[in-house]
Parts: structure tokens; sequence; C-alpha cells
């Protein structure tokens, strides 16, 4: 256990950066009314990076590490893609009627 910790800490140290200005955005986007581009974002986030990266870390023998690199490259892509929208104007014209 002390061992797999030694691995996910860096991991976790470096990525808590990174999810929080993602998480940031996403408070903004859902603000606006934007769920529904966030919800298409956050699964592909998961197909293309989580995803394949946690199912190769078994086949590879990543282990733990394997998992926790599908993780960050699951906000790093979520984290691009909402920096991406909130650049843009695209998500202003959405509004929420009472």
């Amino acid at each position: 256990m002390l061992a797999q910790a030694d691995v996910v800490w860096w991991f976790l140290a470096l990525m808590q950066p990174l999810a929080g200005a993602a998480f940031a955005l996403d408070g903004v986007l859902m603000g606006a009314g934007d769920v529904a581009w966030l919800r298409t974002v956050t699964v592909g986030s998961a197909l293309v990076g989580f995803l394949p990266l946690s199912l190769l870390s078994g086949w590879l023998d990543w282990g733990l590490a394997g998992v926790w690199s599908g993780l960050t490259l699951f906000i790093v892509l979520r984290l691009a893609a909402v920096s991406w929208r909130v650049r843009g104007s695209a998500w202003l014209g959405e509004t929420v009627s009472a």
C-alpha cells in the first residue's frame, strides 16, 4: 500500500491545480446553462482519455500508475476543452429561463 501511495501521490499533486481550474470553469459554464456541451465533453474525455489508458494499464502491466495516467489525461482533456469554450463566445448565447 505504501509503495502504491508513493506512485499515485505525484499524480494527485500534479493533477489538483488542473482539476481545480477545470471544475471552476465547469461552474461558469453550468451557470450559463451550457450543461449539454459539458456533458458531451465529459463523455468524450472519458472515452478518449480515461478509458483507453485504464484498459491499457492492465494489459501493459502499468498497474495503478496507468489508471492514474488515464485520470490525469481525462482532466487535461476537460481543462483544454472548457478553456477553449470559455475563451470563445458560443456559451454566452445560452440563457436560462426561470
